[in-house]
């Protein structure tokens, strides 16, 4: 494996850095499978100030990968369900041990499946008043909307849902239904999520620099994000955002950083 800044001229190389050109990409790590020869290359910069780029992107610069941590979760209630630990049929305010929104009368049970498959019905998001503030002034604030979300909420929204869209059936994205099946899994665990993303999945794939939670130290990897809010032509402004660091209430919807 080459892992770095040595850019051999290979046939791929000029395509990608035309791409990179085109398309005006701040920073990325490009992973290529050539055969027997595997390749790791980094383009660009992780902070990208405007008048000094210091820190360029390399093979080991974390990204946050947001809702592609659904993937994991989704693999670990695969991995659940095939050791008999949980079943896909199971129901969800069971597992949460509480009890189906009464006003809803939901028949049958919101389940695993319809939670891994977005037919859960649930909302996106579980918008509370914290929540609907947070996303209100993101643009302002380029602060992290879930970091209010806690495993209470998660449970009291649950209880609390007025509406719920035509479940087992139709289709209707869940950030919140993805938030609870990873609560759900963690539980079943008896580990926390990021413990649980260890154990089941990327220790055995050898992937032991993606993370959940950050430390002071691992911030330093971890290319910048930002808040854009106007493009002209090849020019996209922003500002700087926060990282989003989740409970593990939500975590399962969006928070792993992988290099």
């Amino acid at each position: 494996m080459l892992i770095g800044d040595d850019k051999r001229e290979l046939p791929y190389t000029k395509i990608i850095e035309a791409f990179v050109k085109d398309k005006n990409i701040p920073g990325m790590v490009v992973g290529i499978i050539d055969h027997h020869d595997t390749v790791l290359y980094g383009y660009g910069f992780k902070d990208y100030p405007l008048l000094k780029r210091s820190n360029p992107v390399d093979a080991h610069t974390l990204f946050e990968i947001g809702s592609l941590t659904k993937v994991f979760t989704g693999l670990m209630l695969a991995e659940a369900a095939q050791a008999n630990n949980l079943e896909l049929q199971m129901s969800v305010a069971e597992l949460l041990e509480t009890q189906t929104p009464q006003e809803v009368l939901l028949d049958p049970d919101i389940t695993l499946e319809m939670l891994v498959t977005h037919t859960s019905g649930l909302p996106s998001i579980p918008l509370t008043l914290p929540m609907q503030i947070s996303l209100l002034t993101l643009g302002i604030t380029r602060g992290n909307p879930y970091k209010t979300i806690s495993e209470q909420v998660m449970v009291n929204y649950f209880e609390k849902l007025q509406k719920v869209t035509e479940h087992g059936r139709v289709f209707n994205y869940s950030n919140y239904g993805f938030g609870l099946l990873g609560l759900i899994i963690a539980h079943n665990n008896g580990k926390t999520y990021e413990d649980s993303i260890q154990q089941l999945i990327t220790h055995r794939l050898g992937m032991d620099s993606t993370l959940v939670h950050t430390t002071e130290s691992t911030r330093k990897q971890i290319a910048t994000g930002h808040h854009s809010f106007l493009r002209l032509g090849r020019l996209n402004i922003g500002r700087q955002s926060q990282y989003w660091e989740m409970h593990d209430a939500i975590a399962g919807c969006g928070v792993i950083r992988p290099p």
